[in-house]
């Protein structure tokens, strides 16, 4: 999980974007299976629940966002303050324009993946 990994300050396009459809399909899956589960239950045990889960839903794609922005270059402020416009729908046009966007070159959050990547490679395709 590279969200979670603090060594780790850059994730490519493709990997933020199935890990959010799969994180949300998760999340989504076990607030629903909260809800059945106790429906004749304790509501307060039901909401903390459901708090939690999106608590920790919330945190992990701040985490994956943030990533995402360190690979284009821009910073976590400037995260914080698009995560921040959410409510009034500007956020969320700034999040999806920047996370649609090429990776940056080398960065003050390190180096492009993909250009590791392919050095790394380079000899076996130089052939």
């Amino acid at each position: 999980m590279k969200p979670a990994n603090c060594k780790i300050q850059r994730i490519s396009k493709t990997y933020y974007w199935i890990a959010w459809a799969v994180w949300n399909a998760l999340s989504v899956g076990a607030i629903l299976l909260i809800g059945m589960e106790y429906p004749n239950y304790d509501s307060h045990r039901m909401n903390l629940l459901l708090a939690l889960t999106i608590g920790i839903h919330l945190i992990y794609l701040f985490l994956l966002t943030k990533k995402r922005f360190h690979d284009t270059g821009k910073s976590t402020g400037y995260c914080a303050l698009c995560i921040l416009l959410i409510p009034i729908l500007i956020g969320e046009i700034l999040i999806f324009q920047t996370c649609l966007q090429d990776s940056d070159t080398d960065n003050a959050w390190g180096l492009n993946p993909e250009k590791v990547k392919y050095e790394k490679n380079r000899a076996y395709y130089g052939r």
